[in-house]
């Protein structure tokens, strides 16, 4: 027995440690950006392109890429080379059109393309970093990982695809996020009163108090995007002018036929009506402010929807 246990210790002693890159994400305290990290264990063999589909549950969406690593720059769908010149490195998210590829920003996943191109051994990424980090539309939600198998997958610098421990989850929290005090305090109120709907904060919609009412983008990259348009109409008209109790039902509590909360469409943050004829939450005061930023492009198509959300004067 002890010469088996002694061969069997030798031989494990001799057979290189497996490779694996480990993907995991958490939520930034206090925000709700998540960060995405890699993490190399094994034989030392790095990574070289991470291929993956980033989706978020619960109806909530993806706002923003907020960063990513700069070692891993080559981004094939959108890097521009003209002339053997890279003229943009472009951008992690793969375009939406491309096949295989999910909707990007905007919507309820994102592909990432991502890869690292040096020579020698000082200039090869960390074996270990953040490898991006985004923003998500709201919270509770749970963010999942998994490998985009068109892209690669996970792929170790050998060229041969890694073993990862995709997909890989984490949990997104939510957070008291509506400023209060002072010349807030009237509007702190009104979201109380309407059930502290995350859709009025800065860190789920930077535009919602400009129209934004559907979270959600519209358009295509040909001819641009914009943020305030028929989905976001379709949530005011959904709400419109319902009175609040005892004259009516209210909106709070209530979605739109598309699922999104009534009181995304409360973008003025405003009551209008009289006492005797009943209260509301939407209405003209807030269509005039979705006329006001009806279907404007997006950089570089035009100059886009502020993204300074909430506001005290309106």
């Amino acid at each position: 027995m002890r010469k088996l246990c002694f061969v069997l210790t030798a031989l494990l002693l001799t057979v290189p440690a497996m490779a694996e890159i480990q993907i995991t994400c958490q939520q930034v305290p206090g925000t709700l950006n998540v960060a995405v990290n890699y993490n190399a264990v094994g034989d030392g063999n790095l990574p070289r392109a991470f291929g993956l589909d980033i989706t978020v549950s619960d109806g909530k969406t993806i706002t923003a890429l907020v960063s990513h690593n700069g070692d891993f720059w080559v981004h094939p769908g959108t890097i521009v080379i003209t002339d053997g010149n890279i003229v943009s490195e472009g951008t992690p998210i793969a375009p939406d059109e491309d096949p295989g590829a999910l909707g990007g920003i905007g919507t309820s996943g994102m592909t990432i393309e991502m890869g690292s191109l040096y020579a020698g051994e000082p200039n090869a990424p960390d074996p270990s970093g953040e490898l991006l980090r985004f923003t998500v539309s709201g919270a509770p939600c749970t963010v999942t990982i998994a490998g985009n198998a068109a892209r690669g997958n996970v792929v170790n610098e050998n060229t041969a695809e890694a073993d990862a421990n995709l997909p890989a989850q984490c949990a997104v929290s939510s957070i008291d996020c509506f400023p209060s005090g002072g010349a807030w305090q009237p509007q702190f109120d009104a979201w109380v009163i309407r059930g502290r709907p995350s859709c009025w904060c800065n860190l789920y919609s930077s535009r919602q108090c400009h129209g934004d009412a559907a979270l959600d983008r519209e358009g295509t990259s040909k001819k641009g995007y914009y943020y305030v348009g028929m989905n976001d109409l379709s949530v005011l008209i959904a709400g419109w002018a319902k009175k609040e109790p005892p004259k009516g039902s209210g909106i709070v509590g209530r979605v739109s036929p598309t699922g999104v909360p009534l009181v995304c469409g409360d973008i003025r943050h405003d009551r209008e009506g009289t006492s005797k004829k009943g209260y509301y939450y939407i209405g003209m005061n807030d269509l005039s402010v979705v006329i006001a930023y009806w279907a404007k492009k997006e950089p570089p198509k035009g100059s886009g929807v502020p993204t300074n959300c909430p506001i005290q004067t309106y």
